[in-house]
């Protein structure tokens, strides 16, 4: 009898075990197949995350593409609107330098028929004939004369005047000399 208990216990033993290790395998399989499903799932979500990150890196390069594209459209208008100005300022740099020549000229034949409101003037040399005028005398009295001679005396007179306010003298291609003692500076008006 002891053998049969013990047979019997060893079985009972041995069908627990077996249920138990039935269950656990069971057990192990739906937590095996509830992994995989899980890892299924997000093996798909990588999937969809793998395909956003790539249609985020399409829409990225496309942008940039297109901001390039814009950058070197508005690079190139920019640059021909700072050509246009160079160019007009190259006509306008030309004209200026046209006109300072221009004035340039002006102003030396300006000088060359200007004469010093005080000193004597050898006619030909030290001023050309022409028809002079001076604005005021500074001094209070302008004193000029037109001489047929350097020697300054009274004989060598043509003609003479002592003004306080504008004056025009024209000294002729004969006169020797203009003497002017007090006088605004005389500028040609013709001749």
């Amino acid at each position: 009898m002891r053998t049969e208990l013990v047979a019997g216990l060893v079985g009972v033993v041995a069908l627990g075990a077996g249920i138990g290790i039935g269950v656990a395998v069971g057990d192990d399989s739906a937590e095996v197949a509830e992994t995989q499903q899980v890892a299924e799932g997000r093996s798909d979500e990588i999937g969809r995350l793998k395909e956003q990150v790539a249609q985020a890196r399409q829409a990225a390069a496309d942008a940039d593409k297109k901001a390039e594209e814009e950058a070197r459209k508005r690079f190139s208008e920019r640059r021909k609107q700072l050509d246009a100005r160079e160019q007009k300022l190259d006509e306008r740099s030309r004209a200026i330098n046209a006109r300072e020549r221009e004035v340039s000229g002006m102003e030396r034949e300006y000088e060359a028929n200007t004469i010093p409101g005080d000193g004597r003037y050898r006619v030909g040399s030290d001023m050309q004939p022409g028809t002079y005028r001076a604005e005021s005398a500074p001094s209070g009295s302008c004193y000029w004369a037109r001489l047929s001679a350097d020697d300054g005396g009274i004989d060598s007179i043509i003609n003479n005047g002592n003004v306080s306010g504008p004056v025009t003298i024209t000294v002729a291609p004969s006169d020797h000399t203009l003497e002017l003692s007090g006088c605004a500076d005389f500028h040609k008006v013709t001749g």
